[in-house]
């Protein structure tokens, strides 16, 4: 975080980041203590009342999710904490949309060979179509529906040289243009 992609040479960050791990072993959640219970604690740990650990910050990002909870029009625990928290504090949440990692087909090739091997607007043309076969099951991930922070997706950009890029083993970038 501190240094962005290390591709890309850049100066370091000039603030300080303050960090708080919740993810247990394997990162991932601990199986005995509720998501919403571990991020509540951090955060009073970070701003509370009781001597703060960073009562500065005013920005949390958030790069996690409840793959179990996806967003079904209803706000979630953990959402509802977060608008809770962002008043109470005055905090700024970064959430991330969430990584859903399920694979999907792309019906378009029968083979993954005949897939790499495609004109890259077909390649393109037909992720676009699997994607939309797939998008009522793609949803937010909890607590991405919060209401009073900002909900961040990706984007597929980075500065791994061309050259580099040749020799990756797997996952074909679907729109190289």
């Amino acid at each position: 975080i501190v240094h962005g992609d290390r591709n890309k040479p850049e100066p370091p960050l000039p603030r300080q980041i303050h960090c708080i791990p919740v993810l247990g072993s394997a990162d991932r959640f601990p199986s005995d203590r509720l998501i919403v219970d571990l991020i509540y604690q951090a955060v009073m740990r970070m701003r509370g009342p009781t001597d703060p650990s960073a009562p500065h910050v005013i920005i949390v990002n958030i790069s996690l999710g409840n793959a179990r909870r996806r967003f079904h029009g209803q706000l979630s625990p953990w959402a509802r904490l977060l608008d809770r928290l962002a008043y109470r504090f005055g905090i700024l949440f970064l959430v991330s949309a969430g990584n859903v990692s399920e694979e999907f087909p792309v019906r378009a090739f029968a083979t993954g060979r005949d897939f790499e091997d495609a004109q890259e607007n077909a390649r393109a043309r037909a992720v676009l179509r699997a994607i939309a076969d797939v998008q009522a099951d793609r949803r937010l991930l909890s607590p991405a529906e919060t209401v009073n922070g900002l909900t961040i997706g990706a984007r597929n950009i980075d500065w791994v040289p061309q050259a580099d890029r040749a020799l990756a083993r797997a996952n074909v970038n679907p729109y190289p243009a």
